[in-house]
């Protein structure tokens, strides 16, 4: 099994959201619900760091929505994290949010 999970975020409005997103972003500094989701990720990899968590990346997709790939110091971990993030306040746009294993992440190597 992959040390490298996915916090995978689906929008409640998906296109509504990614044009909100966009315009919150190109902002001078991060506003709006950019700023929020931001925010949250945050609070989850602060939750996370440096007990369980070595490095992390998040990106925009279609399915889902956008994504916060990390990589565990340790797998056997994995069922305490998600009881972790499952208990993290998420912005009201953001419909779910769940904990996803063995995404291929470990292929990324050093780009990560």
């Amino acid at each position: 099994m992959s040390n490298w999970i996915h916090l995978s975020v689906n929008f409640k409005d998906y296109q509504a959201t990614l044009s909100q997103l966009h315009n919150d972003a190109a902002q001078a500094k991060p506003a709006g619900i950019y700023k929020e989701l931001i925010a949250y990720f945050k609070s989850v990899v602060d939750l996370l760091s440096p007990d369980w968590v070595q490095r992390y990346f998040f990106l925009f997709e279609p399915n889902p929505h956008s994504f916060l790939a990390m990589e565990l110091k340790n797998v056997k971990d994995v069922d305490l994290i998600k009881i972790k993030v499952a208990q993290t306040n998420k912005p009201a746009f953001i419909e779910s949010a769940q904990i996803n294993i063995n995404t291929g992440d470990e292929d990324n190597g050093e780009v990560t």
